[in-house]
């Protein structure tokens, strides 16, 4: 709960939002006039920055970057036991559609899992993620989504105690032991993801899935209006820049 409330208050949102907040309590407060203006238009100029596609993509494309998409012909069909799906973020409703109550980034991953385990039909569809502030756990959400899109219920396995990487990296590798398997989660998160399940002597392989940067050598008008969705790469690579040092010091995985 302290890593998921301490990663939210680094985002650039929170700081881009209270560098103003904090230069306006100069401006109306004290007499330091010239502090004020200047936090105030730090935080106004950095959130304009983060705003515009050249710059979150180049914060978020040297992870997206890192490992190449998975096709399916790279494996002999029964080679492949396991196709193993992370969690991302949901919240179970049971007044939506199940498929509402999984957010882009899990339905992205799951949809890429359920297309490479239909590749693999002697292959068991892992779904990982517990919970820390619903009553469900994400696992479950994602099995009855999986459900719906046809993967039967006997080719599914969940591990629904997790509540970070760190622990999914290690339940999922009690669950498959020495067995190579497919590892599917948002191309952003799949360095930090390879790197634990690798240190724990698993042997993962990539699939990519859930890209949000596309294009980054192509620029138009647009590239440089600010908009929501730069400001969600942003963050997306903020996050994960701050889980890879937090992990690498508390010696969950190697750089």
């Amino acid at each position: 709960m302290f890593k998921s409330i301490f990663a939210r208050v680094l985002m650039p949102f929170p700081v881009t939002l209270l560098l103003p907040i904090s230069g306006l309590y100069f401006l109306w407060f004290t007499k330091q006039q010239k502090t004020g203006r200047f936090i105030v238009t730090i935080g106004i100029l950095l959130l304009l920055a983060l705003s515009l596609d050249p710059v979150s993509n180049q914060m978020l494309g040297p992870l997206e970057s890192r490992y190449q998409p998975y096709h399916v012909n790279q494996h002999d069909r029964t080679a492949i036991k396991y196709i193993v799906v992370l969690s991302a973020g949901y919240a179970s409703d049971p007044e939506l559609p199940v498929t509402s109550q999984l957010d882009e980034g899990s339905m992205v991953r799951l949809v890429e899992g359920v297309k490479i385990h239909r590749a693999y039909p002697n292959s068991k569809l892992v779904l990982s993620g517990g919970t820390i502030f619903d009553r469900a756990p994400a696992a479950k959400i994602m099995a009855d989504v999986a459900k719906q899109l046809g993967v039967r219920q006997q080719d599914i396995i969940l591990e629904t105690i997790s509540r970070d990487i760190y622990e999914q990296a290690k339940l999922v590798s009690v669950i498959l032991g020495k067995d190579r398997f497919i590892l599917v989660t948002s191309a952003s998160h799949m360095f930090r993801s390879m790197r634990m399940f690798e240190k724990l002597e698993a042997k993962p392989i990539a699939a990519p899935a859930g890209y949000m940067v596309k294009d980054a050598n192509s620029f138009t008008i647009r590239s440089f209006l600010p908009n929501t969705f730069s400001l969600q790469k942003a963050e997306k690579a903020v996050y994960e820049y701050v889980g890879i040092l937090w992990s690498v010091a508390c010696g969950e995985m190697y750089y």
